[in-house]
């Protein structure tokens, strides 16, 4: 792995990728969706916005392990369009799950802080479905706001098995979308 990550390409990429934020970016096979970024697959729109809390960041060197720009920012989703998006990706997700945590935890509080953003984007932009992780567990729940809903799915970290991937059947999202709007 670490022969993958570390490359020539890698850092090329990288460098040309915070020089031009907030752009979709290809680099030899590497894809980079911004946070905010809206496109389309066969009728199905989508947005990425990546970013999460890292927890192990006391173990790490700020600017080498983790970012600061990681956080989610309430401020850049209050100020994003109320346009609508019918599935959201993100690395996190939104409000609405019990993870079981320690609420009065440092992580713990500015990871809810995260998960509460993504609550307000789904809501802002009435998102049918959203896809995250980050948690490294299997889980689907709906969240309500005053909007609707959003089903969320959390997808495990280990790359292996059904729990790794979900497959999104476009012709679903658009009979659900179709449904939900009568």
């Amino acid at each position: 792995i670490d022969k993958m990550t570390q490359g020539d390409n890698t850092r090329r990429f990288l460098t040309s990728m915070t020089s031009r934020p907030g752009e979709y970016m290809e680099f030899k096979g590497i894809y980079y969706l911004p946070r905010g970024y809206i496109f389309e697959l066969d009728g199905v729109s989508f947005m990425s916005y990546g970013g999460a809390f890292s927890i192990d960041r006391k173990y790490g060197v700020k600017h080498q392990d983790w970012f600061p720009q990681e956080v989610i920012n309430m401020d850049h989703i209050i100020n994003m369009s109320d346009r609508h998006v019918d599935v959201l990706l993100s690395h996190d997700v939104p409000t609405g799950y019990n993870f079981g945590y320690n609420e009065f935890d440092t992580t713990s509080i500015i990871s809810k802080e995260a998960r509460d953003c993504l609550y307000l984007l789904v809501q802002k932009t009435t998102t049918y479905i959203s896809l995250g992780g980050h948690h490294h567990i299997t889980a689907k729940y709906n969240v309500r706001h005053d909007k609707g809903h959003t089903i969320c799915y959390i997808i495990n970290h280990d790359g292996f098995g059904p729990q790794s991937y979900v497959v999104l059947d476009t012709e679903n999202v658009k009979k659900y979308a179709a449904q939900t709007k009568e």
